[in-house]
């Protein structure tokens, strides 16, 4: 999928998961080749966008970036993960992992 993004050079800072049904990671389903096209980016941040290295911005606008780049597409394999706000604690624990 990264192939179709018309861009010549960017670094996008997420991780790599494949959940399981109940959208927590399953962290030995990632060392599988049988199961590696379930794999996901959920993409959080963009640090550098065709030369230009973004990390002197505000975070706010490089997930602004983000969000150009990759699209609000409904590619499984590359997900935008909004910006969020509040207690990491109580924010995760609302967060499905999942689709």
């Amino acid at each position: 999928m990264v192939q179709r993004l018309d861009k010549r050079s960017f670094l996008i800072d997420g991780e790599v998961v494949i959940a399981r049904d109940d959208g927590t990671p399953n962290f030995r389903a990632l060392r599988s080749r049988r199961r590696g096209h379930e794999a996901v980016l959920f993409a959080f941040d963009l640090i550098e966008h065709d030369g230009d290295d973004l990390r002197d911005l505000p975070l706010i606008e490089r997930k602004r970036l983000l969000a150009r780049l990759i699209g609000r597409t409904k590619r499984r394999s590359i997900q935008f993960v909004e910006h969020l706000t509040g207690d990491g604690r109580r924010v995760r624990a609302c967060l499905p992992l999942g689709p």
